[in-house]
């Protein structure tokens, strides 16, 4: 039997690589490329072309800035030439070929064994190829490539270079000047996920072709990775979109928009049961209504005017516009805004807040002491109301304007009253 001599001169060592060389940057460039992308993402939502080019032209040179500053592997240093097998006597006269077996010196007294399949130590799988099948795992899952990215602090083209390892491949193809993107991976098992994501109406879903030609969708799911549903009531027209974070605390969110009213309501149930209803009204004012989960606590509603002024309602008032009615025959009555609030034990600024809960405009006026006007405006139907109160001639009146009809109802300050109409358009 043949037995080769182990060599002992040792190979030249490799180069030293700093494992922390260029931490900084790569750190810098990995978060400037990450803003890049939502910036381009913005862009093309906001119609801004090029905006969203001058952004794609800086993310090209930021990642070619990354990938020079990533440290690079040392080179593959020439090895010695191998046998390519020995031979042994078999006992039948003849010989066997068998596999050669290469020994290193250690120095340590046990020579390592040299893997030549290229797979890790006790037929473990590599990191490279554990995290691509981590990422595969998290798409296949519902998460996108953009949001993977932002988890693991990496570009989404990082994302997609990691995929493409062992028998795995990822080809990203951006459509419409980066309004679209498509990422096609194919497992190297057969399969092939393909990963549709819209930047400029926002969301994506993924595809799944299995070994034997058959396609399954996921469903469609928001910028934020939430799953999301739509539906037309046929009867108002009203579009409500659902969004369900099942990847997430499992909060539910339902948007509905009424085109006859223009009153969007979006509720939105978080995953410890508290519930929020937030109702924007034509007329610029919020009514967001926060009702805690569980327990004793009331729920509290909070009041935006169209000003960006913010009220919180009492409890003995209405968020839905039924208490209006009872301010405005009070206005018609010659009442300020305080008295009405003082004799319900509220704020003034309540009581303007219940109006705009009802989807009312409300503007005040006259001379302090001497007179005072109040106009509440229906800005769905352009109906006004205005209430003067004359406190020097002791007199009152109500105008109302509907449509070209002008009604002013007046009381004097000898209790007299006048009714008179006229059309605003012949006067």
């Amino acid at each position: 039997m043949m037995i080769r001599p182990i060599n002992t001169l040792k190979p030249p060592p490799p180069p030293r690589v700093d494992p922390k060389a260029n931490a900084e940057q790569i750190t810098r460039l990995q978060a400037e490329a990450t803003k890049l992308h939502n910036e381009i993402r913005l862009a093309n939502k906001m119609g801004e072309a090029d905006a969203a080019a001058s952004a794609r032209q800086r993310l090209t040179q930021v990642n070619a800035e990354l990938t020079t500053a990533q440290p690079t592997p040392p080179a593959a240093q020439p090895g010695r030439e191998l046998p390519a097998a020995v031979t042994a006597a078999n006992g039948n006269g003849g010989t066997t070929a068998a596999p050669a077996l290469f020994t290193t010196q250690n120095f340590g007294g046990t020579p390592n064994l040299l893997l030549t399949s290229g797979e890790p130590d006790a037929g473990g799988v590599s990191p490279d190829v554990a995290t691509a099948n981590d990422i595969l795992n998290a798409i296949e899952g519902g998460k996108s490539i953009d949001n993977i990215a932002h988890e693991r602090n990496m570009s989404p083209e990082q994302v997609v270079a990691a995929l493409n390892v062992d028998r795995m491949t990822a080809t990203a193809t951006e459509h419409a000047n980066g309004d679209t993107r498509t990422v096609v991976i194919k497992d190297g098992n057969g399969r092939t996920i393909t990963e549709n994501q819209d930047y400029h109406h926002g969301g994506y879903y993924t595809e799944v072709t299995g070994r034997d030609g058959q396609t399954t969708s996921s469903p469609i799911r928001d910028d934020l990775g939430r799953k999301e549903t739509t539906s037309v009531d046929a009867a108002t027209g009203a579009i409500t979109t659902k969004f369900v974070d099942d990847l997430g605390d499992g909060s539910v969110t339902e948007r509905t928009t009424n085109p006859q009213t223009r009153i969007t309501t979006t509720t939105e149930t978080n995953g410890d049961g508290a519930v929020t209803v937030t109702k924007n009204l034509p007329n610029g004012s919020t009514v967001e209504t926060v009702t805690p989960a569980g327990g004793p606590a009331l729920p509290v509603t909070t009041v935006t005017g169209p000003g960006g002024e913010e009220t919180i309602l009492a409890q003995t008032q209405t968020a839905d516009g039924s208490g209006a009615a009872s301010i405005q025959e009070q206005l018609a009555e010659g009442k300020s805004f305080e008295e009405i609030a003082e004799a319900s034990n509220l704020t003034p600024e309540q009581v303007i807040a219940e109006l705009n809960a009802a989807g009312l405009e409300v503007t005040q006026g006259g001379d302090p002491g001497e007179t005072l006007q109040i106009v509440v405006t229906d800005p769905e139907t352009g109906d006004t109301v205005t209430y003067n109160n004359d406190y020097q001639h002791g007199s009152t009146s109500v105008t109302t304007v509907e449509g070209n009809t002008e009604t002013t109802d007046t009381v004097d300050g000898n209790g007299r009253t006048s009714h008179t109409e006229r059309n605003t358009e012949t006067g």
